[in-house]
């Protein structure tokens, strides 16, 4: 914590029913390579979602059932008959369109909502001797991957949206580590990703007004995105008249 005002408000939270089952009853003092300050509290009951694998893992599944295509899309192709959805010479009962902050541009059947995305970096870097077996936020967060490997993010940028590295946000991430852990370092890896967040930081789930056939799974910023799995089931009952969309996640809200 950088600030006793700081400690003092998680101390607030430590003792109240809300937050108690999830943060420890004690601070943590010292971590063995990380500059001391005025303490860390360890939040209790937490993990963090490999999205790579999540999705790795997901379309194998999908291709092992024969249920993958692994091609582009342009929703201009898309055909309305009035029997189904043709895509690619290929009838479907319905689509759902997951192309992230992609949305944003020249949308045919979603122009109208509000995104709000945010370009982020990462860095990937070696420091043999940090002793770090928890994920750490003190500025920047500091994720173990094993083999003295640190995952270190992340940055934000509302221009410029793409998946390109840039050197400026790398020396931004290095300098705030370097403020939390002085030990040698090597850069291994730097990636950049656009969050497809919206202006309510919302995700967002439903039906074209342009046609209820074509739907839409997307607004999974860096906290949603660990909700899709429930998300998807909640769209497939919608989807098989089981059950309504939540009003906080149905698109319907910028009609």
């Amino acid at each position: 914590m950088a600030s006793v005002q700081e400690l003092n408000d998680w101390h607030v939270k430590m003792s109240s029913e809300a937050f108690s089952p999830y943060l420890s009853d004690s601070e943590v003092k010292d971590i063995h390579g990380i500059k001391k300050g005025i303490g860390f509290v360890e939040v209790t009951q937490s993990g963090w979602l490999d999205v790579k694998s999540f999705l790795t893992a997901s379309r194998d599944y999908f291709l092992g059932s024969n249920r993958f295509v692994q091609s582009g899309f342009d929703d201009k192709a898309v055909d309305l008959t009035e029997k189904s959805v043709v895509y690619d010479n290929q009838a479907y009962q319905s689509i759902v369109l997951c192309r992230g902050y992609k949305e944003l541009t020249d949308s045919r059947f979603f122009p109208h909502i509000p995104f709000n995305p945010a370009k982020g970096q990462t860095l990937t870097l070696s420091v043999p001797e940090l002793q770090l077996d928890s994920p750490l936020h003190a500025g920047v967060f500091i994720l173990p991957l094993g083999n003295h490997l640190f995952r270190v993010g992340s940055t934000y940028s509302w221009a410029d949206f793409n998946e390109t590295p840039e050197n400026d946000k790398r020396d931004e991430l290095l300098e705030k580590f370097r403020e939390v852990c002085s030990l040698d370092l090597e850069l291994v890896e730097e990636k950049a990703g656009v969050r497809p967040a919206t202006k309510d930081r919302r995700p967002i789930v439903g039906y074209s007004s342009i046609d209820e056939r074509v739907m839409i799974f997307n607004g999974m910023g860096s906290r949603a995105v660990m909700m899709a799995p429930h998300l998807a089931d909640e769209l497939h009952q919608h989807m098989t008249g089981q059950s309504k969309l939540s009003s906080e996640i149905d698109v319907s809200r910028y009609a």
